[in-house]
């Protein structure tokens, strides 16, 4: 289809463009479902390519996330079988919350981040500390998101058939993704929000407006997100099955 072209396209220009070591290179199950969308269709050869591009990421996701990559069988089914597949988007998704600190605690002291900038800015901080403190009789006082995951009740799902049942596996820890990628900026974003704080002191210094207390943190977020995507593949001879999902605590348990 059109939007599954674009989105290996986008995928394709991600991994050419992304700087190295870039925290989301890829994304495996973007891969995978190619690879089954194009044998389904017909083209082997676009389906080993994505098949491969997706062993390919998930190889990298250990290293990335601390997640281990799933059971990754080839994309196609005997002629004479069909597949049921089950995509489970389980739980909410990851929120950003606010964390406010001191200027002088949350800056880094050291210059390797970002060619030094958060290191420097982290100086001046708490030089600037100092100073406001003694001249204004206030701290810096900065705010930057850091990710949470409300831990769902369900932890996993299988899907039951006449002839069986298959688990499914987790194939995109949401959480872990995002909060790799905002990891990644955390340096820039305190200190830039320690630059934002020392000049309203330095304003409040200067005017005698308290403008302290107006450091937010950006908490937007993509709500819609689930917090993990699940996956399990059922090849099913041609007929008429009852399918049956159930939804599992971390016990085993059914749910629902």
């Amino acid at each position: 289809s059109n939007t599954e072209v674009v989105g290996i396209r986008l995928l394709d220009e991600l991994g050419q463009t992304a700087q190295e070591p870039a925290p989301y290179p890829d994304d495996g199950l973007a891969r995978y479902l190619a690879a089954m969308l194009y044998s389904d269709s017909g083209r082997p050869d676009d389906a080993r390519i994505s098949f491969e591009a997706a062993q390919k990421a998930y190889a990298r996701y250990k290293s990335l996330y601390g997640l281990e990559a799933p059971a990754l069988a080839p994309p196609g089914v005997p002629e004479t079988m069909g597949e049921l597949v089950l995509l489970h988007y389980n739980g909410p998704a990851p929120r950003k919350v606010a964390v406010s600190a001191a200027a002088a605690e949350s800056a880094p002291a050291d210059g390797k981040t970002q060619g030094g900038l958060a290191g420097a800015v982290g100086t001046i901080a708490r030089t600037a500390s100092g100073a406001t403190m003694a001249v204004v009789g206030a701290a810096l006082n900065t705010s930057y998101p850091r990710y949470r995951q409300d831990v769902p009740r369900i932890a996993g799902s299988a899907v039951e058939t006449s002839v069986g049942t298959v688990a499914t596996e987790l194939f995109t820890d949401v959480y872990s993704i995002v909060s790799r990628d905002l990891d990644e900026d955390a340096a820039g974003l305190k200190a830039r929000s320690t630059l934002r704080a020392t000049l309203k002191l330095a304003q409040q210094a200067v005017t005698g407006v308290n403008a302290s207390g107006s450091e937010f943190a950006d908490v937007r977020s993509w709500s819609t997100l689930p917090a993990q995507i699940r996956m399990a593949r059922a090849p099913l001879k041609p007929g008429t099955y009852r399918v049956l999902v159930r939804r599992l605590d971390a016990a085993g348990l059914a749910v629902s």
